[in-house]
């Protein structure tokens, strides 16, 4: 259960994304990553989501990426050339960070400008919200997965891209 209904949350997001943007493959969710992450004991890597262009600094790809991990499902502000996103660490691309400062739930870091947690709250790891259990109805994961949208669309705007 816990599977499928992740799969059909990342399809139905895929499908509106794609409306408006060129998803990128770089760390994009599959069958392979969440088969590894349900079915492994070892070596479980729960970081993929999808990934998007947004924008350029200093001829770089300025992504939004919405990602799965550990907690809860989260999106931010990342940049990468090649598909190697250390390159968010780099000097030039500091102005970005103290632009959406603000606008974000936790700041920067490593491979991050900054970002926000989706709101209603997925939890995959443990299914444990009443959302993530809830979204086993495909209504109601139709809903999250607008709600999501939404918030991502305007934190996209109100960075300026």
């Amino acid at each position: 259960m816990n599977w499928h209904t992740e799969w059909n949350y990342w399809k139905a997001l895929e499908k509106v994304i794609s409306e408006s943007y060129e998803i990128l493959h770089f760390q994009k969710y599959s069958e392979d990553y969440l088969t590894g992450v349900y079915h492994s004991s070892r070596g479980r890597d729960p970081w993929y989501g999808i990934m998007f262009e947004v924008g350029l600094s200093k001829k770089e790809s300025v992504c939004l990426f919405v990602e799965r991990g550990w907690e809860d499902v989260y999106f931010g502000l990342t940049v990468q050339h090649n598909g190697d996103r250390s390159v968010t660490r780099n000097s030039a691309h500091k102005h970005l960070e103290e632009q959406i400062a603000d606008l974000c739930d936790w700041p920067e870091e490593e491979l991050w400008l900054g970002g926000c947690w989706c709101k209603p709250a997925v939890d995959f790891e443990s299914f444990e919200e009443e959302n993530s259990l809830m979204m086993t109805n495909t209504k109601h994961l139709h809903e999250t997965v607008g709600k999501h949208w939404e918030q991502i669309q305007q934190f996209i705007k109100d960075c300026g891209f």
